[in-house]
């Protein structure tokens, strides 16, 4: 088989290639062989040496990579790269702790501030009630104006969260300074202990040293609902007779007997029964 000119530099590079000549300990460089020129023992003149690979970021901080090429006739030739490596990690909050405890079928109202302060954005977030203890949860996304306040960021509206998470991972992030303002009403119409769980994973969460984030941002936190009893009487009663045209006193007495919540939404109703008496 006649080879072309092309094949014929590729079967030669494969030919020279030498990579028994790098050294290369645990920097987190990778050389990718297919990519790399002219990586010989002797480079002869005009010739590229050219050495592509990839850098994994194993740990955060400031990283200086270098690649010296020494040769028998002359000086050590250093070349160098340098980064900050980042950790991404978005912290999640209560805005405003919940009371101890919360009076059946109340309206309460729960809002989380998810935030990103690392320096680089954050992608495919997805956002979960993990006990389904919230209603209906909307995300507002705010950006912070370098002075710590944050306002609405322009072009976004606010989104339930089952919609936002059917968004294509593109469109779930979080850039340097912005925050998601979520809210939610806790559902109240049983009693008993909530326990609620706000989880927000995304991609970067999984290279975190610390195991306990690997999952994503949390907010945990338990209340309980629990039910008001009234209690009615008749504390000033009608007697069992009383003449015709006559006027009596009468007091009814509701009493809320919970020692932590107040009885709204009330409303009275006076009702009178007639059954007619024979002479």
């Amino acid at each position: 088989m006649k080879l072309n000119n092309k094949q014929k530099r590729n079967v030669a590079t494969e030919v020279k290639q030498a990579f028994n000549i790098i050294t290369n300990d645990n920097t987190g460089f990778t050389v990718r062989e297919s990519d790399s020129e002219n990586i010989v023992e002797s480079l002869q003149t005009s010739a590229v040496a050219k050495l592509a690979g990839t850098f994994e970021a194993k740990t955060a901080g400031n990283r200086t990579l270098t690649a010296t090429f020494n040769y028998a006739e002359g000086a050590a030739v250093t070349t160098t790269t340098t980064t900050t490596v980042i950790a991404v990690e978005l912290t999640a909050i209560l805005e405003q702790m919940l009371p101890a405890s919360i009076a059946l079928n109340a309206t309460q109202e729960v809002i989380f501030l998810v935030s990103n302060t690392s320096g680089l954005d954050a992608t495919d977030i997805t956002i979960k009630d993990v006990n389904d203890s919230l209603g209906t949860i909307q995300l507002f996304k705010e950006d912070d104006d370098g002075s710590g306040k944050y306002t609405a960021t322009a072009k976004w509206t606010e989104v339930d969260m089952a919609i936002f998470n059917a968004k294509d991972a593109s469109e779930r992030t979080l850039d340097h300074n912005q925050r998601f303002r979520i809210t939610a009403t806790l559902k109240t119409n049983t009693a008993g202990e909530k326990n609620i769980e706000l989880l927000v994973t995304y991609d970067e969460a999984k290279h975190l040293d610390d195991k306990n984030k690997k999952t994503g941002a949390k907010v945990e936190y338990a209340t309980k609902v629990v039910g008001i009893t009234v209690e009615g009487t008749v504390s000033k009663t009608l007697l069992n007779n009383i003449k015709l045209g006559s006027t009596h006193e009468l007091v009814f007495s509701f009493t809320n007997n919970s020692k932590e919540h107040a009885a709204t939404g009330i409303k009275i109703v006076i009702d009178q029964q007639e059954t007619p008496v024979s002479p």
